[in-house]
């Protein structure tokens, strides 16, 4: 399965907006000091154009447009009495296709999210993912 990561414009892709969000999803207070689990989550949104029926519904369908590849992430101090923090599925890619048809000819556009998230701590602690 070949699945898809948004890339520059072509004479049928156009990418429509890119965006970047950062929110805190997570803090905990740890031995007196305040922690925060980040995540940055970049949206780029492509349509495609001048499609058939039959081509915009085959990529609505298609799982290399329709995925979501995502997993928790830990982090874990050093030292003496050090602590741990972790959060289920929150870090990786979310594709999302939708077909729609756009005028009387019976031509079809499909818009793609694409979701990219990474996830950061605000200490100086070790990540792996799980």
């Amino acid at each position: 399965m070949a699945q898809y990561t948004p890339g520059t414009d072509t004479n049928t892709a156009f990418r429509t907006e890119k965006f970047k969000a950062v929110s805190r999803f997570n803090d905990y207070w740890f031995n007196g000091w305040h922690s925060y689990l980040i995540a940055t989550a970049t949206t780029t949104i492509v349509e495609f154009r001048g499609l058939s029926r039959v081509e915009a519904l085959d990529m609505a369908d298609s799982a290399d447009y329709n995925y979501k590849n995502m997993h928790g992430v830990m982090f874990t101090g050093t030292g003496t009495g050090a602590g741990w923090t972790s959060a289920p599925d929150c870090e990786g890619v979310e594709c999302k296709a939708v077909a729609r048809r756009i005028n009387e000819a019976d031509m079809w556009r499909v818009i793609v999210t694409y979701v990219s998230t990474v996830v950061t701590h605000n200490g100086n602690w070790t990540k792996s993912t799980f």
